[in-house]
């Protein structure tokens, strides 16, 4: 496709005056940021193996993924603005960078910045980027959350089962999100294969459409991945939520499917899953820093049948509007593909029960 083409299409679909632009760039103004999560924790788990299932850890990220960030916005005027991100993992406990960037179908690269890292345009009507970015599905499944401590032990323990931990951020990906109108948002991502001579071959196509009214939110979301020698995998969310006023109690419920003809899916060791999850949980704010917590999972897996399930209890204490401590007591009990009870912890035996006692805290600034 022709460059100048290109360009042109997205920056109608952001309503952008080229000409007003460029008288506007002597005049722009910019900033830069940095952000990040902190997340360690000390837990005692039962893996359900029947030699060493009991095993004390150090356990980073169990609630939310340790980061670290740094974000700008540069004012180019007519209300337009240039974004960028850049974002790395950090293990807590081994002061270990980056991590493996998995990217839908395709196995993964060693990568020290592989979280969201793009750069793009926005204004009032949305905003394009181009990079690494989430997948739009996944707001689906973040809609489905009702852990206040984060989402990795529960909704991403859950559905790693499923293959879904492929898929959170994708590589070399062109993504458009909408603004909100009449209660309504989308977004679509679209990342190419780079293959010569097969466009389709390990490329990636996704959407979301989320619907907010009060403390109402739906969001439904699919991806399909391509990868590079002809198989491809298809999932899909759908997650609702309610949040009372004042946050009182949030409630949550949804479903995730995984459709997987084939059976060479595979990044890096993590098996797409031809299978259905089914979730249910709610969070109450018992006064103003501490909230409780339960959220129940259900995945059968459909090569042989059986079912695994996970529950989630939750207690998260705010110490300030950045820093919380938090408690966890799961259980799963598995079939023949295993739920770790704790995200970042070890694995979970098959066709057995495990366990996670955990008291961390996390920071975000």
């Amino acid at each position: 496709m022709n460059i100048r083409i290109l360009t042109s299409a997205l920056l109608a679909v952001l309503g952008i005056n080229a000409t007003g632009t460029a008288q506007a760039q002597t005049s722009s103004q910019s900033s830069v940021s940095v952000y990040g999560i902190f997340d360690l924790n000390v837990s005692s788990i039962r893996t359900g193996s029947a030699a060493g299932s009991h095993v004390v850890v150090m356990s980073p990220s169990a609630t939310s993924t340790s980061l670290l960030g740094f974000r700008g916005v540069e004012d180019l005027g007519g209300g337009l603005q240039a974004i960028f991100n850049i974002e790395s993992r950090i293990s807590g406990d081994t002061g270990v960078g980056g991590g493996t960037a998995f990217s839908g179908a395709n196995a993964g690269t060693a990568s020290t910045y592989d979280l969201s890292t793009y750069v793009g345009l926005k204004n009032n009507l949305g905003r394009i980027t181009v990079g690494r970015n989430l997948t739009s599905a996944v707001f689906a499944l973040l809609n489905g959350n009702a852990i206040p401590s984060g989402p990795n032990t529960g909704m991403v323990v859950a559905t790693s089962p499923q293959g879904l931990s492929n898929d959170y951020w994708n590589s070399n990906q062109i993504k458009v999100e909408s603004a909100v109108y009449n209660g309504f948002s989308a977004q679509i991502n679209y990342a190419p294969g780079e293959q010569a001579g097969d466009s389709r071959a390990g490329s990636n196509l996704g959407g979301a459409l989320t619907w907010q009214e009060g403390g109402f939110r739906v969001v439904g979301g699919s991806q399909r991945d391509n990868d590079k020698t002809g198989h491809h995998v298809r999932w899909d969310a759908l997650m609702a939520s309610y949040v009372a006023p004042g946050y009182k109690y949030k409630l949550t419920g949804g479903a995730t499917r995984v459709v997987n003809p084939g059976t060479g899916v595979t990044a890096l060791g993590l098996p797409w899953r031809d299978s259905n999850m089914l979730t249910v949980g709610g969070n109450y704010n018992i006064n103003g820093p501490l909230t409780l917590a339960a959220q129940f999972y259900r995945m059968k897996e459909n090569l042989k049948g059986t079912t695994s399930k996970l529950l989630v209890l939750n207690a998260n204490y705010a110490l300030s509007v950045r820093t919380a401590l938090n408690l966890f007591i799961n259980r799963s009990n598995s079939g023949a593909v295993a739920i770790n009870p704790l995200s970042g912890g070890p694995a979970a035996a098959p066709n057995a029960s495990a366990s996670a006692f955990t008291l961390g805290i996390k920071h975000v600034f």
